[in-house]
């Protein structure tokens, strides 16, 4: 994903207390904060460029997407990809990738024939495609983040609205292991788990982070082990600007084990993930691999 027109910031730069009318980045053009996003503290700007350049980036470009890489398999088979019935599928009109992911669920299949899956959804949202159209469907399979592409054969309504799609024409598993740990550069949002998310939430930067937990920098006070946390952040997957909220507890006080002397506390953060929530960081884990 890459986001063009960048300028680079001096602490000034950044308002305090007020929305960010630009979405923020590091030198490498990776998304920091989003637009809109409140920076409630001058000590948590100097933490913002604590670890390099702050760039302004223009929403105003277009973003790079890139395609799916297709398996090897000149007939890809859903058995062998893990996923089960019941697993909950993120689906994506390939011809509006910029749209946005919807949640849907594999309600059956046949092999080699036919999927089918409830229509996808959220509370903003339903996806009403035609008959033909092409649409990526991704889902966690426990052990892969597997990633295919159908056509539309056919839509139902009863007993409740569901698509029928092509048996998957390419399909890609990407293996992860649940420790994998990635190198990262991404501001977040903490706050008390159970409090509502206000302006006032301290800002954060995730230094590291794998589907156990992450490695956060904060310039608030220093958090004890035990304490249950809110994470919230939002980041570019596939060229998808997605957002997470990921609660766990503190693992280790400031500074985590084996981290580094700095300006700013760190902790280490164990994270409670759902399967939902384990599938969208496991994509984002992988997107990230090559930092």
């Amino acid at each position: 994903m890459t986001l063009q027109k960048t300028r680079q910031l001096t602490q000034e730069d950044v308002p305090v207390g007020q929305p960010l009318p630009f979405p923020l980045a590091d030198s490498g053009g990776r998304l920091l904060l989003p637009a809109g996003a409140v920076v409630p503290d001058a000590e948590d700007v100097r933490l913002l460029f604590h670890h390099g350049p702050v760039l302004a980036l223009d929403e105003g470009e277009g973003v790079e997407v890139a395609a799916p890489a297709a398996s090897g398999e000149a007939k890809p088979r859903l058995a062998s990809s893990g996923l089960s019935v019941g697993t909950v599928l993120q689906v994506q009109e390939k011809s509006a990738p910029l749209r946005g992911l919807l949640p849907c669920r594999l309600i059956g299949y046949i092999e080699g024939e036919a999927l089918f899956v409830t229509q996808p959804a959220d509370g903003k949202r339903t996806l009403r495609p035609e008959i033909r159209d092409i649409l990526l469907l991704r889902g966690f399979s426990g052990r892969a983040v597997v990633t295919m592409m159908c056509s539309v054969v056919s839509v139902g309504q009863f007993p409740a609205p569901y698509l029928v799609l092509s048996a998957p024409i390419k399909m890609q598993k990407m293996p992860l292991r649940r420790a994998k740990r990635v190198q990262v550069r991404i501001g977040a949002r903490l706050r008390p788990d159970g409090q509502a998310a206000s302006a006032a939430d301290r800002v954060a930067v995730i230094r590291d982070i794998c589907l156990n937990g992450a490695l956060v920098q904060s310039a608030s006070a220093a958090f004890q082990p035990g304490d249950r946390l809110a994470l919230d952040f939002s980041a570019y997957v596939d060229g998808q600007l997605e957002s997470f909220s990921l609660t766990g507890r503190v693992a280790s006080g400031s500074p985590a084990l084996g981290a580094p002397a700095s300006a700013f506390p760190s902790f280490g953060m164990e994270f409670s993930l759902s399967k939902e929530q384990t599938a969208q960081l496991s994509h984002l884990i992988i997107d990230r691999l090559d930092e």
